[in-house]
């Protein structure tokens, strides 16, 4: 078994962070959070810590779409929307297809593949 963590908008970009953290006063809840008390990292921690005592292997794509953030204003998630844009879709994958094959694969070559039902 194999878990990828895929982070929310609000993870990779602070900006679209600290405008819900504007907005909540408006709506009468938890005004009193700041940007600077809130971990994005922390539930992946979490799940980290369940996949190390498990024995789980665990492959979080955060660190990637962080870095494609920084280097392109190019959209990974939709606007107004909590999907992947056709980039962000394409890093996802990539990042993952690399994970997988170094897994699957660890000698790079197709052929040391596990069989199918063995």
């Amino acid at each position: 078994m194999i878990m990828v963590l895929f982070p929310s908008a609000l993870q990779v970009y602070p900006t679209r962070r600290a405008e819900v953290l504007d907005a909540l006063p408006a709506h009468g809840t938890h005004d009193e959070v700041s940007d600077a008390e809130i971990d994005p990292t922390m539930p992946y921690q979490v799940i980290r810590a369940y996949c190390d005592r498990a024995g789980i292997d665990c492959y979080d794509v955060t660190r990637d779409l962080l870095v494609a953030s920084r280097e392109s204003d190019l959209p990974l998630y939709r606007p107004r929307d909590t999907h992947w844009s056709i980039r962000g879709n394409r890093l996802a994958a990539e990042a993952e297809a690399a994970f997988l094959r170094a897994v699957v694969c660890p000698t790079g070559s197709v052929q040391d593949a596990p069989e199918e039902g063995g």
